[in-house]
């Protein structure tokens, strides 16, 4: 099982207004259309939090951070999973 997440605990998911969806979101659906699904999951993870997180405080002068929480089955190799 491996969990995307848009924020940390204590941190707000922000909407990315003009783009009519939320930053992380925004930023997911971005990555798997450029890549056509072509990617590893540690490629999504590693595009969405640098994305979020500099957009966020940009947008929002505060901190949004992507987290990943993986399964102990995956924790090994859930980085070079791919989709398809």
């Amino acid at each position: 099982l491996v969990v995307l997440s848009a924020a940390k605990g204590d941190e707000t998911a922000y909407p990315f207004e003009n783009q009519k969806h939320g930053l992380f979101t925004y930023y997911l659906l971005r990555k798997l259309q450029e890549t056509k699904g072509e990617c590893t999951l540690g490629e999504i993870a590693d595009y969405v939090k640098t994305n979020v997180l500099q957009k966020s405080i940009e947008m929002n002068g505060k901190t949004q951070t992507p987290t990943v929480s993986v399964s102990s089955a995956m924790e090994l190799e859930w980085r070079n999973k791919k989709l398809k």
